[in-house]
């Protein structure tokens, strides 16, 4: 859809999303990993289920950071009026699982985000990067879990009303947006079988939010409302009073980061790796595998694509490493889940932070399944962040069937031998 549609809406790109013809110019940062203001900027890339959420949580709980979950997908909702949470497949390869290039327009849109983003400047963001951040993350977590459309209704509400220190901070928006989008649709399905009748045919690929009749309406009379409170409550202001700036992304390649560096020269970029077997086998047992992110039950094709991408991160991450000295670790998530303390440690001496008192604990407690109410995140119950042991989930692609694991070793095996992940010697 997006390679289509790059001929027919430029102006309305430029206008949506307040391009630079010069973005790429050299910005304003030290050599000492800091910018001129003093800010400290990260950025978290990965692969789906390949342990994004459990490393982007530290920062998460971490109060002396902005964490920015996932903002990619909202600014191609913003670049060409797209309704739905677009996946990194899709902007990472094209449909027959070829990898893409990113058109000119998007790699410039993404890059004028991160740098909006980084420097807190929210008010100019596209307003769908504010909202859209949360509820796609309301809507991803809930949609595949829950199939009942009440269940996610009343989670989604109860996600928006809470408040984030990267987001506006006004009590009344989440309420009026429930009972301006949301309500008057589930208001009219009282009845809760023609409601789940209405999605029973597929609910697994429904996305609520986007199935709402009218949200996009819905969504345009709110952002006046919403640039108003941005201003009013200061919140680019206090965005900068947080040193570090996180963003956390699968939608990103590392070549796309070398791209952000060119701009933010100083971003500090952390890539997580995971064994591609793991990665797989946590897909199907996460979206079933039957899912378009399980290639329609073809793991092949699904290796493919994850190993094509793996063996080209792999590349870009050396050059990284050596044009930006000091700005790129990788950490494997095997490794963290096995010994946490050890590489927390290791993360923030690389972003230059103190470990805040009780962050490790609650990292170990997520990490060993022993969450509680007061340590536990919305990302720990529908991503699997808390789980009964590190190691079972670790070993957990040792329960693949013997044709699964040969279809990923025909794609994977030379990357992941390469980053030292031991050959499959089950069968």
């Amino acid at each position: 859809i997006a390679v289509l549609l790059v001929g027919l809406t430029g102006l309305y790109i430029i206008h949506r999303i307040g391009l630079s013809h010069s973005y790429w110019q050299t910005y304003w940062e030290d050599p000492n990993g800091e910018s001129q203001d003093g800010q400290v900027y990260v950025l978290l890339v990965g692969y789906m289920r390949g342990g994004t959420s459990l490393l982007g949580s530290v920062f998460e709980n971490d109060k002396e950071t902005n964490y920015w979950f996932e903002p990619i997908a909202p600014v191609y909702n913003a670049l060409y009026g797209l309704n739905g949470n677009v996946q990194s497949h899709y902007i990472i390869n094209f449909p027959n699982g070829t990898s893409r290039q990113l058109p000119h327009i998007e790699m410039e849109a993404i890059v004028s985000e991160m740098k909006k983003l980084m420097t807190c400047d929210l008010e100019n963001l596209p307003i769908e990067v504010i909202l859209l951040s949360n509820l796609t993350k309301c809507i991803q977590e809930s949609g595949y879990k829950h199939k009942q459309l009440d269940v996610r209704l009343r989670f989604c509400k109860k996600y928006l009303a809470q408040t984030r220190k990267s987001s506006c901070r006004w009590e009344a928006f989440p309420n009026k947006f429930t009972e301006e989008c949301i309500d008057p649709f589930y208001g009219s399905n009282r009845d809760l079988k023609s409601v789940q009748n209405k999605f029973l045919g597929n609910p697994s690929e429904v996305d609520l939010a986007w199935d709402l009749k009218m949200y996009g309406e819905c969504l345009e009379d709110l952002k006046v409302g919403i640039q108003k409170c941005l201003k009013k409550q200061k919140s680019s202001e206090e965005c900068k009073s947080q040193k570090f700036q996180v963003v956390k992304t699968v939608r990103l390649t590392l070549g796309m980061a070398r791209e952000i560096l060119k701009v933010i020269p100083t971003v500090k970029v952390i890539h997580i790796l995971r064994d591609p077997r793991g990665i797989l086998h946590s897909r199907g047992n996460f979206h079933g595998p039957e899912h378009i992110q399980f290639s329609r039950g073809d793991i092949g094709l699904s290796a493919k694509q994850l190993c094509e991408r793996m063996a080209d991160d792999n590349i870009q991450g050396n050059k990284l490493r050596s044009q930006y000295p000091g700005q790129f670790m990788e950490i494997k998530y095997e490794d963290f889940v096995d010994k946490p303390q050890h590489w927390m440690k290791r993360l923030y001496d690389f972003i230059g932070k103190n470990i805040p008192s009780g962050l490790v604990e609650t990292i170990k407690d997520q990490i060993s399944g022993n969450c509680t109410k007061s340590n536990k995140t919305h990302t720990d119950e529908y991503f699997g962040v808390c789980r009964q042991s590190g190691r079972d989930n670790i070993e957990g692609w040792q329960n693949l069937t013997k044709d699964h694991i040969e279809a990923i070793d025909k794609h994977c095996l030379e990357i992941s031998v390469e980053k030292g992940y031991h050959k499959s010697v089950k069968y």
